[in-house]
């Protein structure tokens, strides 16, 4: 079977097609600008300072932006992702800076949003990983057979007991666990292909 194509955002296209148009990139920083933004917010960064990261989030962008694979992930999740990176970079340098220059008050204000950060930073993960299994899902659907689906999808995801799947379908329960088993190896394959490339730098 062979894997769907992922609908690509066209401002995305656009801008890997052509990484010197203005006007690819005026679509793309119009689209996420202000997304990017809400989540450095809900990270409990001052307006300031989620507009510098925005900043620095889009000009890692047009470094980045070829490593963007739309047949591996959503590009929010990709996004979200290096957002998430940036923003501890900036954290970390920030709280750095005010210690060295005995900016108490500023010290303070980023120790609290990295003592919420860790927590922040598992939710917004889940959001992303959440599209990435979405996607490893499909991608797995794709590439194992009905039947085997069929059980993986009432015992893993249904969370039907295998007996109960066994009998529905008209198996037996062992295959019923053993296709669960073969399926769940399939879909960590695809969860490792999934994850976003390298956002460091």
């Amino acid at each position: 079977m062979s894997v769907p194509n992922r609908p690509i955002d066209s401002a995305v296209h656009d801008v890997q097609s052509d990484t010197d148009s203005d006007t690819a990139w005026v679509r793309l920083v119009y689209r996420y600008q202000g997304q990017i933004t809400i989540w450095c917010r809900k990270l409990g960064l001052q307006l300031a300072d989620a507009e510098n990261v925005t900043q620095e989030v889009l000009v890692r962008l047009t470094k980045k932006i070829h490593l963007y694979d739309p047949k591996k992930a959503p590009f929010a999740a990709w996004l979200r992702r290096v957002t998430v990176h940036v923003c501890r970079n900036y954290v970390r340098k920030q709280t750095k800076a005010a210690t060295g220059s005995g900016d108490t008050e500023q010290m303070m204000r980023l120790q609290e949003v990295q003592d919420d950060a860790e927590g922040f930073w598992e939710r917004i993960n889940q959001e992303a990983d959440r599209d990435l299994l979405k996607a490893a899902l499909a991608r797995t659907k794709a590439k194992v057979s009905d039947e085997a689906w069929r059980m993986f999808e009432m015992a893993a995801i249904q969370k039907i007991p295998g007996g109960e799947v066994a009998e529905q379908l008209g198996v037996t329960a062992q295959s019923v666990y053993s296709a669960r088993h073969r399926v769940m190896l399939v879909l960590r394959e695809q969860l490792a292909t999934l994850l976003p490339d390298d956002t460091e730098g």
